[in-house]
């Protein structure tokens, strides 16, 4: 058991570094309905990363580890990230509309106006499923009881979203100074959304190229 979650931390690791669901959760509590807008967020991205490693465990056995081994798989992580490089190159060469400086980016404005149906869809598409299958693939290869499967697909999720509920539970702990802190990273995402948006474009492609390329060598 200790050294399949050894084996887990770099994947988790990886996963809750990934800066997209961090601003995605930021995001959510400068919401106008922070705690409930904050808590679906949370909740989708826990039942989703959980519910893969219980019904993998439960149903596919060893299926998903035979076919995480399949060599087509770096190559669509090697896909995915140059996508991603691409999506930071167009966000690079954008130039900014006159007169746009200081105004809210429009995903902030549909976070406001979308409520809890934005929340959930964030929750779905923010998930790293390449990570998720990574480590879920691991826990199976290691042949260890449905018990300590179960466990150490409850500490990768923890430890893999820590990074999302972390933010959240300061929030609801302490509101008031987080509301302050919220208001002041709102304005700094505003600020600088079109840079935010290329190193977060950025920082993915070369996880996912990374990802791919590594196994070949």
């Amino acid at each position: 058991m200790g050294s399949l979650i050894v084996a887990l931390l770099p994947l988790a690791v990886a996963m809750a570094a990934n800066p997209v669901p961090i601003i995605g959760v930021i995001a959510m509590l400068s919401t106008d309905q922070p705690l409930r807008n904050g808590a679906l967020y949370v909740a989708t991205m826990v039942f989703v990363v959980a519910g893969i490693g219980v019904l993998s465990l439960l149903v596919l056995n060893d299926a998903l580890g035979v076919a995480g081994s399949s060599g087509s798989a770096g190559g669509v992580q090697v896909l995915m990230g140059m996508l991603f490089l691409s999506l930071a190159f167009l966000q690079w060469r954008a130039k900014p509309a006159p007169g746009s400086a200081g105004r809210e980016p429009g995903w902030m404005k549909m976070m406001d106006k979308g409520g809890p149906f934005v929340a959930v869809v964030l929750g779905l598409m923010l998930v790293n499923y390449a990570l998720v299958a990574g480590a879920t693939s691991d826990i199976l290869k290691a042949h260890v009881s449905a018990t300590a499967g179960l466990g150490a697909v409850a500490i990768f999720t923890a430890l893999s979203l820590s990074t999302v509920w972390g933010p959240y539970a300061a929030f609801v702990v302490d509101r008031p100074r987080s509301e302050k802190f919220m208001r002041s990273v709102r304005g700094t995402l505003i600020a600088h959304n079109r840079v935010i948006l290329v190193w977060v474009f950025a920082a993915m492609g070369v996880l996912y190229v990374a990802k791919g390329l590594i196994p070949l060598f």
